[in-house]
Protein backbone atom coordinates (compact mmCIF):
# COMPACT_ATOMS: atom_id res chain seq x y z
CA UNK A 1 0.00 0.00 0.00
CA UNK A 2 2.92 2.36 0.81
CA UNK A 3 4.41 2.08 -2.72
CA UNK A 4 1.06 3.01 -4.26
CA UNK A 5 0.66 6.07 -2.00
CA UNK A 6 4.24 7.13 -2.67
CA UNK A 7 3.73 6.80 -6.42
CA UNK A 8 0.50 8.78 -6.23
CA UNK A 9 2.19 11.61 -4.29
CA UNK A 10 5.05 11.77 -6.82
CA UNK A 11 2.60 11.91 -9.75
CA UNK A 12 0.57 14.66 -8.07
CA UNK A 13 3.65 16.77 -7.37
CA UNK A 14 4.82 16.51 -11.00
CA UNK A 15 1.36 17.29 -12.35
CA UNK A 16 1.07 20.47 -10.27
CA UNK A 17 4.52 21.59 -11.47
CA UNK A 18 3.48 20.92 -15.07
CA UNK A 19 0.25 22.81 -14.49
CA UNK A 20 2.17 25.84 -13.22
CA UNK A 21 4.39 25.82 -16.33
CA UNK A 22 1.33 25.50 -18.57
CA UNK A 23 -0.20 28.64 -17.06
CA UNK A 24 2.44 30.95 -18.54
CA UNK A 25 -0.25 31.95 -21.09
CA UNK A 26 -3.00 32.38 -18.52
CA UNK A 27 -5.20 35.45 -18.34
CA UNK A 28 -2.78 37.07 -15.84
CA UNK A 29 0.06 37.20 -18.37
CA UNK A 30 -1.60 38.81 -21.38
CA UNK A 31 -2.48 42.31 -22.50
CA UNK A 32 -4.65 43.70 -25.28
CA UNK A 33 -3.01 45.24 -28.34
CA UNK A 34 -4.89 47.44 -30.80
CA UNK A 35 -5.17 46.00 -34.31
CA UNK A 36 -4.20 48.65 -36.86
CA UNK A 37 -4.25 46.78 -40.19
CA UNK A 38 -5.71 43.49 -41.39
CA UNK A 39 -5.01 42.93 -45.10
CA UNK A 40 -6.11 39.54 -46.41
CA UNK A 41 -3.53 37.03 -47.65
CA UNK A 42 -4.42 35.27 -50.89
CA UNK A 43 -2.91 32.27 -52.59
CA UNK A 44 -3.69 32.05 -56.29
CA UNK A 45 -4.69 28.69 -57.71
CA UNK A 46 -4.93 27.76 -61.36
CA UNK A 47 -8.40 26.95 -62.67
CA UNK A 48 -9.26 25.58 -66.05
CA UNK A 49 -12.57 25.93 -67.85
CA UNK A 50 -13.71 23.25 -70.25
CA UNK A 51 -16.04 23.32 -73.22
CA UNK A 52 -17.75 20.19 -74.52
CA UNK A 53 -16.78 19.05 -78.00
CA UNK A 54 -19.30 16.60 -79.43
CA UNK A 55 -19.12 14.33 -82.48
CA UNK A 56 -22.05 12.63 -84.15
CA UNK A 57 -25.49 13.61 -85.38
CA UNK A 58 -26.79 16.82 -83.85
CA UNK A 59 -30.42 15.95 -83.19
CA UNK A 60 -32.14 18.18 -80.64
CA UNK A 61 -34.69 16.12 -78.78
CA UNK A 62 -36.35 18.84 -76.74
CA UNK A 63 -39.11 17.45 -74.61
CA UNK A 64 -41.68 19.44 -72.64
CA UNK A 65 -42.99 17.60 -69.61
CA UNK A 66 -46.78 17.30 -69.61
CA UNK A 67 -47.19 16.53 -65.91
CA UNK A 68 -48.22 20.09 -64.89
CA UNK A 69 -50.86 20.20 -67.65
CA UNK A 70 -52.37 16.86 -66.64
CA UNK A 71 -52.45 17.75 -62.95
CA UNK A 72 -53.97 21.16 -63.75
CA UNK A 73 -56.69 19.46 -65.81
CA UNK A 74 -57.52 17.01 -63.02
CA UNK A 75 -57.69 19.75 -60.39
CA UNK A 76 -59.78 21.95 -62.68
CA UNK A 77 -62.20 19.08 -63.43
CA UNK A 78 -62.62 18.37 -59.73
CA UNK A 79 -63.31 22.01 -58.92
CA UNK A 80 -65.70 22.34 -61.88
CA UNK A 81 -67.60 19.27 -60.75
CA UNK A 82 -67.85 20.51 -57.16
CA UNK A 83 -69.09 24.02 -57.95
CA UNK A 84 -71.59 23.02 -60.67
CA UNK A 85 -75.26 22.42 -59.97
CA UNK A 86 -76.66 18.91 -60.20
CA UNK A 87 -77.77 18.64 -63.84
CA UNK A 88 -74.61 20.41 -65.13
CA UNK A 89 -71.88 18.52 -63.18
CA UNK A 90 -70.42 16.90 -66.35
CA UNK A 91 -70.25 20.20 -68.24
CA UNK A 92 -68.69 21.89 -65.17
CA UNK A 93 -66.05 19.15 -64.95
CA UNK A 94 -65.17 19.50 -68.65
CA UNK A 95 -65.00 23.29 -68.43
CA UNK A 96 -62.87 23.06 -65.26
CA UNK A 97 -60.51 20.60 -66.93
CA UNK A 98 -60.01 22.89 -69.92
CA UNK A 99 -59.42 25.96 -67.74
CA UNK A 100 -57.16 24.08 -65.29
CA UNK A 101 -54.96 22.50 -67.96
CA UNK A 102 -54.69 25.80 -69.86
CA UNK A 103 -53.62 27.65 -66.72
CA UNK A 104 -51.13 24.93 -65.77
CA UNK A 105 -49.62 24.93 -69.29
CA UNK A 106 -49.27 28.72 -69.19
CA UNK A 107 -47.63 28.65 -65.75
CA UNK A 108 -45.25 25.82 -66.69
CA UNK A 109 -44.15 27.60 -69.88
CA UNK A 110 -43.58 30.93 -68.14
CA UNK A 111 -41.71 29.72 -65.06
CA UNK A 112 -39.11 27.24 -63.96
CA UNK A 113 -41.82 24.80 -62.92
CA UNK A 114 -41.99 23.35 -66.43
CA UNK A 115 -38.72 21.47 -66.85
CA UNK A 116 -37.48 21.21 -70.40
CA UNK A 117 -34.98 18.46 -71.12
CA UNK A 118 -32.40 18.91 -73.88
CA UNK A 119 -30.44 15.90 -74.95
CA UNK A 120 -28.54 15.09 -78.04
CA UNK A 121 -29.00 11.61 -79.45
CA UNK A 122 -26.00 9.57 -80.61
CA UNK A 123 -23.23 12.01 -79.72
CA UNK A 124 -19.88 11.37 -78.08
CA UNK A 125 -18.70 14.38 -76.09
CA UNK A 126 -15.36 15.22 -74.49
CA UNK A 127 -14.38 18.25 -72.42
CA UNK A 128 -11.69 20.42 -74.01
CA UNK A 129 -9.77 22.95 -71.91
CA UNK A 130 -10.55 26.43 -73.18
CA UNK A 131 -8.78 28.83 -70.84
CA UNK A 132 -6.64 28.73 -67.77
CA UNK A 133 -6.92 31.42 -65.17
CA UNK A 134 -5.92 32.23 -61.63
CA UNK A 135 -8.48 32.35 -58.84
CA UNK A 136 -7.70 33.96 -55.46
CA UNK A 137 -8.04 31.69 -52.42
CA UNK A 138 -8.14 33.38 -49.01
CA UNK A 139 -5.55 31.75 -46.73
CA UNK A 140 -5.42 34.16 -43.78
CA UNK A 141 -4.77 37.71 -42.63
CA UNK A 142 -1.58 39.75 -42.05
CA UNK A 143 -2.33 41.43 -38.72
CA UNK A 144 -0.47 44.56 -37.64
CA UNK A 145 -1.02 45.51 -34.00
CA UNK A 146 0.22 48.26 -31.74
CA UNK A 147 1.39 47.46 -28.22
CA UNK A 148 3.15 49.94 -25.91
CA UNK A 149 3.93 52.26 -28.83
CA UNK A 150 5.52 49.57 -31.02
CA UNK A 151 4.09 47.91 -34.13
CA UNK A 152 4.11 44.13 -34.40
CA UNK A 153 3.04 41.84 -37.24
CA UNK A 154 1.65 38.34 -37.19
CA UNK A 155 -0.55 36.15 -39.36
CA UNK A 156 -3.87 34.55 -38.45
CA UNK A 157 -6.28 32.22 -40.19
CA UNK A 158 -9.35 34.16 -39.07
CA UNK A 159 -10.01 37.89 -39.14
CA UNK A 160 -9.33 39.35 -35.66
CA UNK A 161 -11.46 41.79 -33.69
CA UNK A 162 -10.32 45.37 -32.92
CA UNK A 163 -7.91 44.10 -30.28
CA UNK A 164 -5.90 40.89 -29.89
CA UNK A 165 -4.17 39.27 -26.94
CA UNK A 166 -0.42 39.61 -26.64
CA UNK A 167 1.57 37.64 -24.08
CA UNK A 168 4.70 38.87 -22.34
Amino acid sequence: MKPILTSLLIILSFSSAAHNNHNQYSSKNHHQAKVTQVPPIYRYVSVQATQPLCHGPNIDNTRQHSTPTIIGGLVGASIGHIVSQRPYKGIGAIAGAVVGSTLALHVSNSSTLGHTSHYWAGQDCVGLPTKTGKKPLLTGYAVTNKYQGHLYQTTRQSKPNKTIRVYH
